[in-house]
């Protein structure tokens, strides 16, 4: 909880150089208003947070309003930057962040000492790794299986390798795992710093966003879209571009928030998942299953259910002057995490 209250802090006391400024109105003119759900078209809805800031880039000026679409049970903002204007949100985003530099990389003990653990807990052989005598394996796994490589790394240990396209892929770390397991990997994201730190590792990246994944080839095995999604202002369109670039039989990795994670029920508009205004719109976990189901693919939800976004809600709410609230009991889990596959 330190780390993400230090995070939140420094992020608080860095001054954004850009216009608009944090603290300030988001210019009236650079909105637009909804009149239905953006995820299912529902024209009834109900407001479900207010007074949200970017609390934690502080990359974006405004006070936001989130709004409960009453047929989805997703989450949508509402007024909301048009598409020409939302750039003006991401100047201090943590996909700006090279990751491991080139004097500690993901090759050194301790990340051999990961991929090894990886590998005899979870089957993710991610190189390069320490290649223990696999007659301490039984011995080792009990151990192992505490540290969880995260749904992404797990998903891809389980499925066969081939093309690999990670969407909004950021810094390149995904790639990077992708990569040392085997995949042939291409990267594409919007932000030309992100495009230039995966670049500079030597991984093959494409500018652009969802609108250009149609210029993409398609027949990739396996497509990610690792909390991309919830950017797009129009997320159903988004969703099945990102089906179309898929393989017969291929796998698309998706990983967001939920409209209905407990630790938005606890937090509220301090909830670390709504990142207004980037995150425009949230669907709930039931709902968006259900769909991709209904379309005849074959979705499998994530095995662990973790409240990921707990320790950073909790810092945000505290910086805010507000006390923490106690843990729910829930079993919804804070992320939609799923593997959708082709059948």
């Amino acid at each position: 909880m330190a780390d993400a209250q230090a995070k939140i802090r420094r992020v608080m006391n860095t001054s954004p150089a850009h216009r608009p400024r944090f603290g300030q109105d988001w210019p009236a003119d650079e909105l637009e208003s909804l009149s239905a759900c953006p995820l299912c078209g529902g024209p009834d809805a109900t407001v479900a947070a207010q007074g949200v800031e970017d609390w934690s880039f502080r990359a974006a000026p405004g006070r936001w309003t989130y709004w409960r679409c009453a047929g989805c049970e997703g989450l949508f903002l509402n007024p909301r930057p048009k598409r020409e204007h939302i750039g003006h949100a991401y100047t201090r985003y943590y996909t700006h962040d090279a990751g491991a530099s080139s004097s500690d990389p993901e090759t050194g003990l301790k990340a051999r000492l990961r991929s090894e653990a990886w590998a005899v807990g979870w089957g993710a052989d991610v190189a390069p790794r320490l290649q223990l005598p696999r007659l301490l394996h039984p011995l080792l796994k009990p151990f192992a299986r505490k540290l969880y490589p995260g749904f992404v790394v797990a998903s891809l240990a389980s499925l066969p390798r081939g093309k690999f396209l990670d969407v909004g892929c950021g810094n390149g770390r995904y790639l990077g795992f992708a990569a040392r397991m085997g995949f042939f990997v291409q990267g594409i994201d919007p932000d030309p710093a992100a495009v230039a730190a995966v670049r500079a590792k030597g991984l093959p990246c494409e500018r652009g966003g969802f609108d250009e994944l149609d210029a993409l080839p398609s027949g990739f095995q396996v497509v990610l879209a690792s909390h991309t999604l919830e950017h797009a202002h129009d997320p159903m369109q988004a969703l099945q571009r990102l089906l179309n670039r898929l393989a017969p039989g291929g796998s698309l990795i998706l990983a967001l928030p939920n409209a209905q994670s407990p630790v938005f029920e606890a937090f509220g508009c301090h909830w670390r998942g709504l990142e207004a205004p980037r995150h425009i719109a949230i669907p709930a976990r039931q709902w968006l299953m259900q769909r991709l189901q209904s379309q005849g693919l074959r979705v499998t939800p994530a095995a662990v259910n973790r409240p990921y976004t707990w320790a950073e809600s909790e810092a945000i709410a505290q910086t805010q002057g507000r006390a923490a609230p106690p843990p729910l009991a829930s079993p919804e889990p804070d992320l939609i995490e799923c593997l959708v596959q082709k059948i």
